[in-house]
């Protein structure tokens, strides 16, 4: 099995470490949780007992910087945005049409008509199949987003001068 040279090809520096691992060493998480007792001079004299409770995660400059990439937000196209409205809106029209239809025609004429409204209301929400074009951008964005994760997780970073590099296999 071939061993990487983590040796830093700028410095000289042997032991780089890996971005990935770079990245997770300097993001912390802490928690903690208090707890306060005391009265309220009153008529009564209350006792009051809160409890706080806090989680918050910290990051280092350089595990912001090094970050893996970015995953690209999600892009609707305007025909999508319309298709999803007109879904929603069709399915509420067909679901109260039958109960108005039912106080005003009478209940069989109103079971009638909910039973087609839900069958129509139904077929609103079944997803159409994407287009080709729209398959072919989303391999395409997925393509570029994993080869872009990859190559981040193959990178090493040299911690004597900060220099990014992906080392060679070392077949010796």
């Amino acid at each position: 099995m071939p061993q990487l040279d983590t040796t830093c090809p700028s410095c000289d520096a042997p032991f780089a470490r890996r971005l990935s691992l770079v990245h997770s060493e300097g993001v912390s998480t802490s928690q903690s949780t208090t707890n306060a007792t005391g009265t309220i001079n009153t008529v009564g004299r209350h006792r009051i007992t809160t409890v706080g409770a806090s989680v918050g995660q910290s990051q280092t400059q350089r595990s912001r910087l090094i970050a893996p990439p970015a995953v690209p937000p999600l892009v609707w196209t305007a025909g999508a945005k319309i298709q999803l409205i007109l879904r929603v809106v069709g399915t509420w029209i067909a679901l109260l049409a039958p109960i108005a239809a039912t106080n005003t025609f009478g209940s069989f004429l109103g079971m009638v008509l909910l039973l087609l409204s839900l069958v129509w209301g139904s077929s609103f929400l079944i997803r159409t199949s994407p287009t080709e074009s729209e398959l072919a951008i989303y391999n395409q964005n997925t393509e570029v987003q994993r080869k872009a994760l990859q190559d981040w997780e193959s990178t090493f970073s040299c911690s004597a001068c900060g220099h990014q590099f992906i080392p060679p296999a070392n077949t010796n």
